[in-house]
């Protein structure tokens, strides 16, 4: 495999979070329609206490496997985060979620994050199985993941309250034969 990292796509990389990159997702955090659709708005913080938080989770390092990565692009530029979440070793299942900025979509920066996270939990650390929960509205994010090859599961209604009405959250699942056959 020579000195290139399985972290390393053509034009993304995976990493650790750092503190140099505190600001900037803390700017994520406050465009609440982007970031909305990935994750449930809280009430306003400072970046004092979101960087205590963030020290707090990157000094703790990896959770058994879940793990909280940075998403950048070939310049270094900071594009998106991803987290998995859920790893069930015994059962081989995980779950994961993924954004990338706004400024950012539309540049396959999503796609190819996904591939090198899958690639990792499905051929290195033995998962069979990956699933994703998308809150219905988020149009975008359920059709990003049926051209990667997810597969519907389920639905449960009305499981997310956002900005003043309750919406389904849609259950997206993969296998590792299927990313084998899709994104392999």
């Amino acid at each position: 495999m020579g000195n290139r990292s399985i972290w390393q796509g053509e034009n993304v990389r995976l990493r650790g979070i750092e503190p140099r990159d505190y600001e900037t997702m803390f700017q994520w955090r406050s465009d609440s329609d982007a970031y909305g659709k990935v994750d449930y708005l809280s009430l306003p913080r400072s970046f004092e206490s979101f960087k205590q938080a963030m020290d707090e989770a990157v000094s703790k390092g990896p959770d058994g496997d879940n793990y909280a990565f940075a998403i950048e692009n070939r310049e270094g530029e900071l594009v998106g985060e991803a987290g998995t979440f859920g790893c069930n070793r015994r059962m081989g299942t995980f779950k994961y979620g993924v954004f990338i900025a706004r400024e950012h979509w539309g540049k396959g920066y999503g796609k190819e994050a996904v591939r090198l996270l899958l690639r990792f939990y499905f051929m290195e650390l033995g998962y069979q199985k990956v699933t994703i929960h998308i809150v219905s509205f988020n149009e975008r994010s359920i059709k990003f993941h049926e051209r990667l090859g997810f597969q519907m599961e389920g639905r449960l209604r009305r499981m997310s309250y956002v900005n003043g009405h309750y919406y389904d959250e849609i259950y997206l699942g993969m296998t590792r034969e299927e990313f084998l056959e899709k994104l392999g």
